[in-house]
């Protein structure tokens, strides 16, 4: 309610600038347009979600599975939550109790054939010596497609459309007059196995850091980010620079981050700070401009802070054979 005077509470604009951040990221950032399910899917996201972590914390402790089992258990869980949550058409959502039919089967089928290469793990090596069955095949250009149809949903056409032209490069380099570009050429089944069943295609590197080490460190982060901390992160930036001349911009710059350090988006980590930082670098004389740039700058910079420093850092440690300190 609002007080005597007609301005709104504390809380009133508290609660008011958290809709307007969540009205930003869903129209802005790919990733937090999503479902708000209620009722028996919102258990089931809840089932899937917690056992997926109860999963890489087990395999973290314990020790990972082999590297095809643990990248099938990580990409087979997440498709489905993707084809559960993220709609076909990007918009704004509320909530739901249902969930489109056509999404309902390309979830379990995106689980289906990604958990099909756990059951049959020692077949389809033998696979890569004697060739792969029509079965195998027939999975592997159906894996391939739902993966670019959840990326589409989750980060945007534009990666879809590099990753369809590698992919026709792929399959009619050879017909590329120019000897530099040109290659001998693959036919359709072996570009179809390759990236679903071998280790230099979808479950390759990066979906192996991804399954080993960024999911758990972006569990510490979420639990971060639902304790609070960020306004911590932005109170601290604050009373460090706020004193000093450009203290507002300072303070943005330091915020963005300490968010980058629990958030792993960039976008997310504008939101977050720049919803403080930008109207007070405003009423201390700055620029619109010069605002939503350094705030902009510094939340994109904030993204290579640990723990997070998204996927580079993992794949640099992979490739290099240094520990993450080093990194």
């Amino acid at each position: 309610m609002a007080d005597q005077n007609g301005k709104l509470t504390r809380a009133e604009l508290t609660a008011k600038a958290e809709l307007d951040a969540k009205a930003l990221l869903q129209k802005y950032d790919r990733e937090s347009n999503f479902r708000e399910e209620i009722g028996v899917w919102a258990w089931a996201v809840t089932f899937l979600g917690v056992s997926l972590t109860v999963f890489h914390i087990y395999t973290g402790y314990f020790g990972t599975f082999p590297s095809q089992k643990q990248g099938a258990v990580h990409l087979g869980t997440a498709l489905g939550l993707i084809f559960i949550l993220f709609p076909f058409k990007k918009g704004q959502q509320v909530f739901q109790k249902t969930v489109p039919w056509y999404d309902i089967i390309l979830a379990f089928l995106a689980m289906y054939v990604t958990y099909y290469k756990i059951i049959n793990f020692d077949a389809l090596i033998q696979s890569i010596t004697w060739g792969y069955n029509d079965y195998d095949t027939v999975l592997s250009v159906i894996g391939v497609l739902l993966l670019l149809e959840a990326t589409r949903r989750t980060v945007g056409v534009p990666i879809v459309i590099v990753a369809g032209v590698m992919i026709c490069y792929a399959l009619f380099g050879n017909y590329i007059p120019t000897a530099t570009l040109s290659h001998q050429g693959y036919d359709f089944i072996d570009v179809a196995t390759r990236l679903w069943y071998r280790d230099s295609g979808v479950f390759g590197t990066p979906l192996q850091i991804s399954a080993k080490y960024i999911y758990l460190f972006l569990f510490f982060g979420v639990i971060l980010v639902n304790t609070r901390i960020g306004q911590f992160f932005n109170d601290l930036a604050f009373g460090v620079t706020g004193r000093f001349t450009g203290g507002t911009a300072k303070a943005a710059v330091v915020a963005s981050a300490l968010q980058g350090m629990v958030s792993g988006s960039s976008v997310g980590n504008t939101v977050a700070s720049g919803s403080f930082t930008i109207p007070m670098m405003k009423n201390s004389g700055f620029k619109p401009e010069f605002a939503a740039g350094t705030e902009a700058s510094a939340s994109t910079g904030g993204q290579i802070m640990p723990p997070i420093m998204g996927a580079a850092a993992f794949i640099m440690m992979e490739y290099l054979g240094v520990s993450y300190a080093v990194i």
